[in-house]
């Protein structure tokens, strides 16, 4: 490797738009996806896709979600079961160190704030007995 260059990630290969500059392929959302078992129970939207797609690195909760964030959201957001990933998620962390990745269409950095509302609530309710 000549000096200055660095290899594209492993995670997803890069590529060169129409401008010349690269950026990172990712599997295209299945939109239409409504995933079911053999029971006919809904799965998750996420299912057989990489699921390091779901851990890009996070923007703060002022910021708009990066581009690696959007990609997971919108997968997210055809999910079938969104809503009891984002129940499950919040009710296993136990700290925010708990809380990383987009999880029931939410960003990290938005689970967080959760958490720390939830928290407060909680210290506000024992402060009130």
């Amino acid at each position: 490797m000549t000096k200055g260059t660095r290899p594209a990630p492993s995670a997803a290969p890069a590529a060169v738009g129409n401008n010349g500059r690269r950026h990172r392929r990712y599997t295209p959302v299945p939109l239409q996806a409504r995933p079911m078992d053999a029971t006919g129970s809904p799965q998750p939207a996420c299912t057989g896709l990489d699921l390091r797609a779901f851990f890009p690195k996070p923007s703060d909760l002022g910021e708009r979600p990066t581009a690696p964030e959007r990609y997971a959201l919108a997968v997210c957001a055809v999910c079938p079961i969104r809503r009891r990933c984002l129940r499950d998620d919040l009710n296993a962390a136990t700290d925010l160190s708990d809380v990383n990745g987009v999880f029931g269409g939410l960003r990290q950095a938005e689970r967080r704030e959760i958490i720390r509302a939830r928290a407060q609530a909680a210290k506000d309710t024992e402060v009130a007995k």
